[in-house]
């Protein structure tokens, strides 16, 4: 998961990420939502205050 989160601290969407070979947007939008759960979060512009704090 570690490099979905470096990804989107850049600001990609889940589509630009899911173009990974290895990836579909639907992963990555389902990797994303247990992170935004876990932190207590509700989207990308949270995560990446989240990561900086």
């Amino acid at each position: 998961m570690g490099e979905v989160h470096d990804e989107d601290e850049q600001g990609p969407t889940s589509r630009q990420i899911a173009e990974t070979p290895h990836l579909t947007r639907r992963m990555v939008e389902l990797h994303l939502s247990s992170v935004y759960r876990e932190l207590g979060i509700h989207g990308r512009a949270e995560l990446v205050t989240a990561l900086w704090s």
